[in-house]
């Protein structure tokens, strides 16, 4: 499975999830991708005026090909909207609805071919709607007996500033209260670190990813480590992207999150419980 770790930090959120794909407790690799990019766009009924709204954001833990196979379908559709008008707006829970009809599909249709448990999955959908509101709504998917469910739930962050999900989230919420406790301000690259070691979450590991929402739509952003073997390194997906090479005449390296720098150059992001 996962842990992911969604962080509201000064009115945007922050996505993380850990890099590992397995099963039953074999590793298949440790650059799984879990968070993606939700593009949207719409045009009128004539052709005339197309909109490209801000992207939003879907990350899932569980079921690789449902998660996947989910985003797939439900990112195409949200890519081919048409309406009397593209003046209305796309809001947070609107594209969290399109992502729970589509995953009701994906699992009954696996299930359809092969009746079997463990098709579904834990996700959550994420960004800004209008007005500049950040949103999330947290996916609960799974089929029993051929019924398709997919629970959707807003995400509340007035109260908790960091939802844990998946198989890592009882892990990660432990060290979130013993932090908390002692008065220590939540730093989730750290908190992702300590489950990703955790001997007894065997289903979380690998490197840390990260998504984060801003004004002009949702963007994955590489990692820059320094207290690491990693260190100085531009890492998305535990791979260096510099090791890709130009992109014609640009650098693959965007704007970075610098974590777990040295105390007096500390650019990570906190949340004092």
């Amino acid at each position: 499975m996962t842990l992911i770790l969604v962080t509201s930090v000064h009115d945007e959120l922050y996505v993380l999830a850990d890099t590992e794909f397995g099963q039953a407790g074999k590793t298949g690799s440790q650059v799984g991708p879990k968070v993606f990019l939700i593009p949207i766009q719409a045009i009128d009924l004539d052709g005339a005026n197309t909109r490209t709204f801000p992207s939003m954001g879907f990350a899932f833990a569980g079921n690789v090909l449902s998660g996947q196979f989910t985003h797939s379908l439900a990112s195409t559709c949200l890519q081919n909207l048409v309406g009397g008008t593209t003046k209305e707006d796309v809001q947070v829970g609107d594209v969290a609805a399109v992502y729970a009809k589509a995953a009701e599909q994906i699992v009954l249709e696996r299930w359809r071919h092969a009746k079997l448990s463990g098709y579904g999955f834990e996700g959550v959908i994420f960004g800004r709607s209008s007005g500049g509101l950040t949103g999330a709504f947290r996916l609960d998917v799974g089929i029993d007996d051929g019924e398709a469910h997919a629970l959707v739930e807003e995400m509340d962050f007035s109260k908790t500033k960091m939802h844990p999900i998946g198989s890592g989230a009882s892990s990660a919420r432990a060290r979130i209260d013993s932090l908390v406790k002692a008065g220590i301000p939540l730093r989730p690259v750290e908190i992702m670190d300590y489950v990703i070691d955790d001997p007894e979450v065997l289903s979380v590991s690998g490197t840390v990813q990260l998504a984060v929402t801003t004004k002009n739509g949702v963007e994955l952003r590489p990692i820059i480590r320094h207290r690491s073997d990693r260190a100085g390194e531009f890492l998305l997906l535990g791979v260096n992207i510099l090791s890709l090479g130009m992109v014609g005449s640009y650098i693959p390296i965007g704007t970075p999150i610098s974590v777990d720098a040295p105390f007096e150059h500390v650019s990570d992001f906190e949340v004092h419980g």
